[in-house]
């Protein structure tokens, strides 16, 4: 059972527990770039647009098991992209702790446009 994916754990313990013996959370070898996204409007993990229905079903099955919504990975996102567009963090900080949200950031080009409302609101809630 080494390579199967009922067998794998996954790298967060809580995310594991979730899984559990799921058959129904999506095999992350099987995943394309873009398929899962981040609203930063709302912090939330979300099935990419452009996805055919039985994929954005797959996508969607996958949150909901493993909980990617719940309201610590909710403020974990947050404090996340707040330390980035105040500068805690750089970039390359990013690629290597978070890959994922690292992605999202280029694929919304978000540096140009989310970052700079993101500090002046982050800025203004810590003065």
């Amino acid at each position: 059972m080494a390579y199967e994916w009922a067998n794998f754990r996954l790298c967060r313990a809580r995310l594991n527990a979730n899984k559990s013996n799921s058959m129904e959370v999506m095999d992350p070898c099987y995943i394309a770039n873009g398929w899962f996204q981040i609203d930063f409007a709302t912090f939330l993990i979300v099935a990419s647009c452009g996805l055919s229905s039985l994929v954005r079903g797959y996508v969607d099955t996958t949150i909901d098991i493993l909980g990617l919504n719940g309201n610590d990975y909710v403020a974990e996102r947050l404090e996340i992209i707040k330390l980035y567009s105040l500068d805690g963090i750089t970039i390359n900080d990013l690629n290597f702790r978070y890959p994922f949200i690292a992605e999202e950031i280029r694929r919304t080009n978000f540096d140009n446009t989310l970052r700079p409302v993101m500090r002046s609101y982050f800025q203004g809630r810590t003065s």
